[in-house]
């Protein structure tokens, strides 16, 4: 997921941690659900609120696009 967050903003990712992998019912038996928990900083700066918005839409853009993403 790291090559991900490089198209966004690596030098502000902290931490990246999955959270739980989940197979099963009602998913589809090749699907996976994948629970993922980003942190974000800057060692200068407080992020502003703008900041990590812009950031978040992007990564989730950009994890929509790779994984092919059906669904909301």
């Amino acid at each position: 997921m790291e090559f991900l967050v490089s198209k966004v903003e690596k030098n502000l990712l902290k931490n990246l941690d999955v959270i739980a992998v989940y197979q099963g019912k009602p998913l589809k038996e090749e699907e996976k659900s994948i629970s993922v928990k980003f942190s974000f900083g800057a060692e200068d700066r407080t992020l502003s609120n703008e900041e990590l918005s812009t950031i978040q839409n992007k990564l989730i853009n950009e994890v929509k696009k790779y994984f092919a993403f059906e669904g909301e």
